[in-house]
């Protein structure tokens, strides 16, 4: 999605009163503790090219990309929702909305496996 009709979606959607989502990681970390994916997706549902990255991998968060930084997702959208995408054993994937709204200081849409998270694990 370009940035220009996702800028005006998220006008359309703040006009009608719409709070921020943002990525779950407890939840995240909780349901890939649960399932044992092969590997786990976090990125905001339609738009998984420009906001998403691989995650979780080799059974091990993956806290840095082939290049030694951290992989890049943007995790928080007024009209997308933050979803997680499983790879499970069998190949098959199990999508997730994976957000919250209560608390929005606790996270931003740059969070990136806050400790929080890693301890459940």
């Amino acid at each position: 999605m370009n940035n220009l009709k996702a800028l005006f979606k998220m006008f359309v959607v703040r006009r009608r009163g719409a709070e921020m989502m943002y990525f779950d990681w407890v939840k995240a970390a909780t349901l890939i503790r649960e399932t044992h994916p092969i590997q786990a997706f976090a990125g905001l549902e339609d738009d998984f090219e420009w906001t998403g990255a691989v995650i979780y991998k080799n059974n091990q968060p993956r806290l840095i990309d082939k290049d030694g930084e951290k992989p890049y997702t943007f995790l928080g959208s007024f009209w997308a929702k933050p979803v997680l995408v499983l790879t499970l054993v069998t190949k098959e994937e199990m999508t997730v909305e994976c957000f919250t709204i209560e608390n929005p200081m606790k996270y931003s849409c740059h969070t990136y496996w806050p400790k929080d998270a890693l301890v459940k694990l």
